[in-house]
């Protein structure tokens, strides 16, 4: 029909409207329940993370659409706790990497984290190890994550 509302679009397009914001609202939700799946997925092979798949983790996490919910909080907690008994074995460019998802979540890592990567981090900015892209990046990441390491 051409009844029209105040804002003047058809009333059928409005109810065609709501349909496809249900829908896409589905779809939302969805995304939602497989993203929880993936996190707790990944937190039951913790104890078979390396360096490199807790940093891929990282960056995954820092891609998804945000917020991360109880399943990626807790999928952090976890990725924070493996580094740091893995911290030894971490490429700089791996510690880079973790840092930067870090800040694009707005995660800030514990004090003892700060600590145990706080050289890896220090050579970083100073471009010295992976080059200035990488020291410019860790630097913003830094700033956003407040970093207090007192080997600065």
């Amino acid at each position: 029909s051409n009844t029209t509302n105040l804002h003047g679009s058809s009333i059928s397009n409005a109810l065609k409207d709501r349909r496809v914001s249900k829908s896409l609202q589905k779809s939302i939700d969805l995304d939602i329940k497989l993203v929880e799946c993936l996190h707790n997925r990944a937190l039951h092979l913790a104890d078979e993370w390396d360096p490199q798949s807790i940093s891929s983790l990282y960056w995954s996490v820092s891609r998804t659409p945000q917020p991360i919910g109880s399943s990626g909080e807790a999928l952090l907690t976890e990725l924070e706790t493996q580094a740091e008994k893995l911290s030894e074995r971490f490429s700089v460019r791996q510690v880079a990497v973790c840092v930067h998802a870090m800040a694009s979540l707005v995660y800030h890592p514990s004090d003892r984290f700060q600590n145990v990567f706080g050289n890896a981090v220090k050579s970083i900015t100073v471009g010295v190890e992976i080059g200035k892209e990488a020291a410019v990046m860790t630097t913003w990441a830094l700033e956003v994550l407040d970093w207090k390491n007192p080997s600065f």
